[in-house]
């Protein structure tokens, strides 16, 4: 199993607090891949909504068939906090020495959940994301997406040195071509806001991770936030 970092070719972006998340991560086991699970249609929804903010015209992007199965422990309350102060960055540091200021609302664009809404979102993805998952094929028909098999995967990346795997990986992809591996998905209480974590790259130096935050908004999933969590 692929467990080591790989990167995206995208400079990613967000706040500094963010990249601080806390993650902590369990490779899959053999045995876990014993209990299978598909993720639902519309979790396949989300996923296609991810692809389709990160495709090009050009290069391939290569989706592993099963989540990762790792056990990410996220705080997305944390991650949205970090954001407002960020974005309040200015105003503390031209503030006088000694002074004490005092924010009434959140900062204009702000984005602010209910805390129960944020519970259930980081109680949903630790419980889905303990095992790996089949995703099955997202609703996409681009031409540029293609899929790899965790035994592929295997075999390509077959030794503690990742460095031949990702060769074997462009040789049998296309020097551009980017490999990208998903987690569950986890929802709200209604289902109308997901969280989904993505890692993506194309070399043992050239990697990163983003957790996504999507709202269901007019009859589709769209992209709220994208917090970078680590990179290479």
């Amino acid at each position: 199993m692929l467990t080591r970092p790989i990167c995206s070719r995208r400079r990613l972006t967000g706040t500094a607090v963010a990249v601080l998340a806390l993650l902590v991560v369990r490779p899959s086991s053999a045995s876990d891949r014993s209990l299978r699970c598909e993720a639902d249609g519309t979790e396949r929804e989300i996923y296609a909504a991810v692809l389709r903010s990160e495709q090009s015209d050009s290069a391939p992007i290569v989706v592993k068939t099963e989540t990762e199965g790792l056990h990410f422990r996220i705080d997305l309350g944390s991650l949205l906090f970090g954001e407002i102060v960020a974005s309040l960055a200015p105003r503390l540091i031209s503030a006088p020495k000694g002074s004490v200021i005092i924010f009434s609302s959140p900062p204009p664009g702000a984005l602010t959940l209910p805390r129960q809404e944020i519970q259930a979102l980081n109680d949903d993805f630790e419980r889905k994301n303990r095992t790996p998952c089949q995703i099955g094929a997202p609703p996409t028909n681009w031409k540029l997406v293609r899929y790899i098999s965790p035994a592929i995967l295997d075999r390509l990346f077959n030794s503690d040195d990742p460095i031949p795997g990702w060769r074997r990986f462009h040789e049998l992809y296309g020097d551009n071509a980017e490999l990208f591996w998903f987690s569950r998905v986890a929802f709200g209480r209604e289902r109308k806001l997901a969280i989904v974590h993505v890692s993506a790259g194309i070399g043992h130096m050239a990697a990163g991770g983003r957790l996504y935050l999507l709202a269901f908004v007019n009859h589709k999933w769209s992209i709220l936030r994208a917090y970078p969590t680590w990179t290479t």
